[in-house]
């Protein structure tokens, strides 16, 4: 399958989302919510693939969350903005699967974009890369859910490695 804002490839066990909006530093818009639903739900169903790595094309940004420009613009155009109670980025809130998710980050991960690297069962980051959970400013809530499954997810322990020294 071919997909426009992500690039899902299978290679042996392992199945590659990368997230592919360099130019919006891989903000997620509704397009971008629908293909990763289906992309985790693919995966999800597939026996083959046994992990995910997710991340962000460019060097610029792993995921700057929500693409705020194309929610206003969808908005004022009418049209339907993503569910606030569906999984942002297919693999938060609710999302159950059993196979391990890695986050590999590098740049920016921010606002909905931390919340997706921390739904992962394993973060790694580069020297480069910065996170935070910024939200507040633009009324879109993050809510705290992020912050207990840094530690848990699954009743399995979680490991969250960064090499990065600043978290804000």
């Amino acid at each position: 399958m071919s997909y426009d804002h992500v690039i899902y490839e299978k290679k042996g066990h392992v199945a590659y989302v990368t997230l592919n909006r360099p130019e919006r530093m891989n903000a997620l818009d509704n397009h971008s919510h629908r293909e990763l639903i289906e992309i985790f739900d693919d995966f999800a169903a597939d026996a083959n693939a046994w992990l995910a790595i997710i991340t962000g094309a460019g060097d610029r940004a792993f995921c700057a969350g929500n693409d705020l420009k194309a929610t206003a613009e969808a908005s004022a155009n009418g049209e339907e903005r993503v569910d606030t109670s569906s999984r942002f980025g297919a693999i938060t809130r609710g999302y159950k699967c059993p196979k391990p998710l890695i986050a590999a980050v590098n740049g920016v991960a921010a606002g909905g974009g931390f919340e997706i690297a921390l739904a992962c069962d394993l973060v790694i980051a580069t020297h480069a890369s910065s996170s935070r959970a910024q939200s507040s400013k633009t009324s879109i809530s993050s809510t705290c859910e992020w912050r207990s499954r840094a530690f848990i997810r699954s009743g399995r322990l979680r490991v969250t490695c960064a090499t990065c020294p600043r978290f804000s």
